[in-house]
């Protein structure tokens, strides 16, 4: 088996340095620069010490209402019964549609006021 050897200039400190060239990608950076370069990501993949005398960072856990809007269940109450009540005068009286609509209307916006 021949082996191929090459001659490259590294791409950090631009020295020339020679490699058996293997499937895959080209080295380009020489022994010396490439030790430092992964030296340098393993240092950046440890986690950090947190050293004595120093403050630890509570982290608090999200909840759901961090995530949903606060919504107020007794004005879905309110709303749910003025809706009811005037489903149940429609039944009972086709004649004055306008005026029940507005006394529905009026209960909803009354709920509102007083849970606001």
């Amino acid at each position: 088996m021949v082996e191929d050897k090459i001659t490259a200039l590294c791409q950090v400190c631009g020295e020339k340095f020679e490699y058996i060239l293997k499937p895959g990608f080209p080295r380009k950076y020489c022994p010396d620069c490439s030790a430092k370069k992964k030296q340098a990501y393993d240092d950046m993949q440890k986690p950090e010490v947190i050293k004595p005398g120093k403050p630890v960072e509570k982290i608090r856990m999200a909840t759901i209402n961090d995530v949903q809007p606060k919504v107020n269940g007794q004005l879905a109450m309110y709303v749910s019964y003025a809706k009811d009540i005037f489903c149940d005068l429609v039944q009972k009286d086709f004649t004055n549609l306008d005026k029940l609509m507005t006394t529905a209307t009026d209960l909803v916006k009354q709920a509102q006021a007083e849970l606001s």
